[in-house]
């Protein structure tokens, strides 16, 4: 496990609200974020759908949730560039701005329109396009 127990235990520990060596179902996404992990509230639904909720969680029941979560790695930039590189139709590092915005909405967890607008806010070229690079650049930093 890439984050050290004594970490996931003292995070655990400050949000056990009640001392009594147990937090609530609906705090696993802020132990979690707290512990540098970035799950979507589906992944965090997904993860607590077998506890009811109402439960409190003992460390030991956390401790798996916390090693499902390090199996989601986010892409590293090297892979985001290769990913938007299939859109680049001409070569020339740009990808068009309405296919960015089909793959933003549709594809893996599915952007509003109001995020992607922020996201591509500064981004798109008087041509449409937007420079890949940048824009990696710009949602990795």
């Amino acid at each position: 496990m890439s984050t050290e127990l004594n970490d996931i235990q003292e995070v655990f520990h400050y949000y056990d609200s009640r001392g009594d060596s147990r937090i609530a179902v609906q705090q696993v996404g802020t132990c979690l974020r707290t512990l540098g992990y970035s799950p979507t509230e589906d992944r965090i639904a997904g993860l607590t759908q077998q506890f009811d909720k109402e439960a409190r969680l003992t460390i030991e029941e956390f401790i798996p949730l916390v090693k499902e979560v390090e199996k989601d790695r986010q892409k590293t930039p090297e892979e985001l560039l290769t990913c938007l590189g299939n859109f680049d139709r001409e070569g020339n590092g740009l990808v068009n701005t309405v296919e960015l915005r089909y793959v933003l909405s549709s594809m893996g967890e599915k952007l509003s329109n109001e995020e992607i607008d922020i996201l591509l806010l500064g981004q798109e070229n008087a041509d449409g396009k937007v420079n890949i690079q940048d824009f990696v650049r710009f949602i990795t930093s």
